[in-house]
């Protein structure tokens, strides 16, 4: 293995084997090669691969650790290696010692829906079903929650939270019946492996003589009951490498805690830190610019992130009017690019803040047959909440649509279950007929029983109401609103999505559909009847699906969240929707929460490889409105030097305006 390929500071990294280290590597300064190095080097140092463990966050990261690895060293080196993620390492701990713990061997790990059926069953025997805000899937989460905190029934019992008591009894019935049938949820993959080891001195010592040498990696997304494993497996002296980035955390609302990358250094005496700071990614204008921005937290490690690929083109910022000109012009850029033969179409990236933002990208490039595809989510039209609000707009327009209406019978939960709609199916299969032909024969409905068919006729009640209601003409926007509100749809999603700030989305989503009716109505002049609109969905669905069956289409512009883009690059990013309010998020605005916005802007800013623009919009439609939106003041935080402001003109340079017609129809012979 040679390391002359490394740089002065990798190199370092690698060669330094004992003791605690702490490897701070800022984007794209070559991580994984470094922790698969030093992997290697341990063994050819002599350290048997049976006495290293290495820890990463996904089974992708950790298969892609362990095959790099076998490139270095033998195979057999590589098949004794321990790499795995912090839950499948609890498995292979809890299936050699779970007995301990009382649990018998073959144990299996429960699924999501039997979950929500246990806490369901908790709910009943502790009369909480009855009770408002309280729900199985909050609930859920909200265990979760407890046991990455390391968190006991007992514990939450004794808060002076109400709420807390009954999430603690709730844990306890839940808790008591996993081991009563044998089996683990997820998360206690971690929590019992800690138990395990807290209760059991002599497993923990035993695991410890195996493992010396711990690497662990995303160090900066470590959480509580994570920390806590870690320190358990390091003891007194440790030989532990921890490697990440804390200007890249950025999943605090996961339960990761930053103070662990910030404290690592102060927490193991004589802890030698080492920071990679040559970028192999981005050109060094874009490096200042994230470098500068960055700089303005304060509690973190210092970094000064540089290139050897050359100044490259100023950070460009575009000022639009509005968001459906601010995707329009990403859209003709992107031609603009790829017809003049200077990119591909996978070259291109457009990173926004929230989901509901993809809605109007997506739009502007399927109407000019650019391809692209959705990463760290689906499609707008393929959300959950937006298929359910749909299910409503298809079951309302058209009272055959079976399957629409057997979708949304009980979304949100109104009493009626999954055995009553599996009953009205079989009647109407039975009988030939339609589902609404079911709901509207008192006598077949009486038979379901009292409570289900008093519901199943209140919602009947509201789909008839509505479905008179949109045989006249004008008014969509206003009806589909109200007929949503009058289905109890948009208040159920907060009972239905937990935490908070997922049920947030979810509604700002369906939010984004009903400004996309709104829109699409006021320039159809009001002539836009529901029929319309569902056809225009349906061919929108249509592209999407025949664009994914195409295997060309890997070629294609991605669209994600910031979020998602972590650990991905790209040649040419686009970063939208950069207003006060929006990115940061006014959410983290009320919560104190800045410095992990602009890390997060940060790490968007650091996905570009070679070009960049910042895009934020004069007005933008929120709820229904068309509002002035002031500029995100990340952009004010740019370095006057290495950025400047651009208009649309200035990015579509290779092809001219007049030419674009032309442009367009080349492209599509090219398709």
């Amino acid at each position: 293995m040679n390391l002359n390929s490394l740089n002065e500071q990798q190199r370092d990294a690698v060669e330094t084997i004992h003791g605690p280290v702490l490897i701070l590597a800022g984007a794209g300064t070559g991580k994984t090669m470094v922790i698969t190095y030093r992997i290697a080097h341990l063994m050819n140092m002599g350290i048997p691969a049976t006495s290293i463990l290495a820890v990463t966050f996904t089974n992708k990261a950790a298969h892609e650790m362990q095959e790099r690895v076998s490139t270095l060293v033998s195979k057999r080196q590589a098949k004794e290696l321990t790499v795995s993620t912090f839950h499948s390492f609890g498995l292979r701990m809890l299936a050699k010692y779970g007995a301990l713990l009382g649990y018998s061997e073959g144990f299996s790990l429960i699924d999501y829906g039997d979950q929500i059926g246990i806490i369901k069953e908790a709910m009943s025997r502790l009369s909480y079903l009855d009770e408002g805000g309280l729900d199985a899937a909050g609930c859920l989460a909200l265990l979760s929650r407890a046991k990455n905190r390391y968190e006991t029934p007992d514990d939450l019992k004794k808060s002076e939270s109400v709420d807390d008591q009954k999430i603690g009894n709730i844990y306890e019935v839940y808790q008591d019946y996993l081991q009563a049938i044998n089996v683990m949820d997820f998360d206690d993959l971690i929590m019992l492996t800690v138990q395990l080891f807290e209760q059991f001195p002599n497993v923990l010592q035993t695991v410890r003589e195996r493992y010396k040498f711990l690497m662990v990696d995303e160090f900066q997304d470590t959480n509580y009951i994570q920390m806590k494993m870690i320190r358990q497996l390091c003891g007194k002296s440790p030989n532990i490498c921890s490697v990440g980035d804390d200007d890249q955390s950025i999943y605090s609302w996961r339960g990761a805690e930053i103070a662990n990358i910030l404290n690592f250094d102060k927490e193991y005496d004589g802890c030698k830190v080492i920071k990679l700071e040559q970028n192999y990614r981005c050109t060094n204008n874009i490096l200042h610019c994230a470098n500068k921005v960055i700089s303005i937290n304060s509690a973190r490690h210092v970094k000064n992130l540089w290139s050897d690929n050359g100044e490259g083109e100023l950070v460009r910022i575009l000022r639009n009017e509005t968001a459906e000109k601010e995707a329009q012009s990403i859209a003709e850029v992107i031609y603009d690019r790829v017809v003049s033969g200077e990119n591909k179409f996978g070259d291109f990236a457009v990173l926004y803040r929230s989901n509901k933002q993809s809605r109007i990208v997506e739009e502007k490039l399927r109407a000019l047959k650019v391809k692209y595809h959705v990463i760290g989510d689906k499609s707008f039209y393929e959300r959950r909440e937006i298929r359910d609000a749909l299910a409503y707009l298809n079951a309302v327009y058209n009272r055959h649509h079976n399957l629409s209406l057997l979708r949304i019978m009980d979304v949100p939960p109104r009493g009626i279950g999954p055995k009553t709609i599996k009953a009205i199916r079989s009647m109407a299969d039975s009988e030939n007929i339609s589902v609404s032909d079911v709901l509207d024969d008192e006598g077949m409905i009486d038979s379901l029983g009292a409570a289900q068919a008093k519901a199943l006729k209140a919602f009947n009640e509201k789909i008839t109401k509505y479905r008179k209601v949109f045989e006249e003409p004008g008014n969509l926007y206003d009806k589909v609103k109200a007929f949503l509100t009058a289905m109890d749809y948009l208040e159920g999603l907060g009972r239905m999505y937990k935490p908070r700030s997922d049920a947030e989305a979810r509604y700002q989503n369906v939010e984004e559909l009903l400004t996309a009716i709104d829109t699409i109505e006021k320039r159809n002049e009001g002539r836009y009847s529901l029929g319309d609109y569902l056809q225009t969905v349906s061919l929108a669905e249509e592209y999407s699906k025949k664009k994914n069956e195409k295997e060309e289409d890997r070629d294609s512009v991605t669209l994600l969240t910031v979020h998602a883009s972590k650990g991905l690059e790209f040649p040419y990013v686009f970063i939208i929707g950069l207003e006060q309010n929006l990115f940061p998020h006014e959410r983290s605005l009320k919560e104190r929460a800045l410095a992990e916005e602009r890390r997060l802007f940060y790490v968007a800013l650091t996905r570009a490889k070679k070009d960049l623009v910042l895009s934020w919009c004069h007005s933008r439609k929120i709820r229904q409105e068309q509002l002035i939106r002031k500029k995100s003041q990340f952009l004010f935080e740019l370095p006057e030097e290495f950025s400047k402001d651009v208009d649309k003109t200035e990015l579509i340079h290779r092809v001219a305006r007049e030419d674009i017609g032309d442009m367009l129809r080349n492209l599509r012979d090219k398709m």
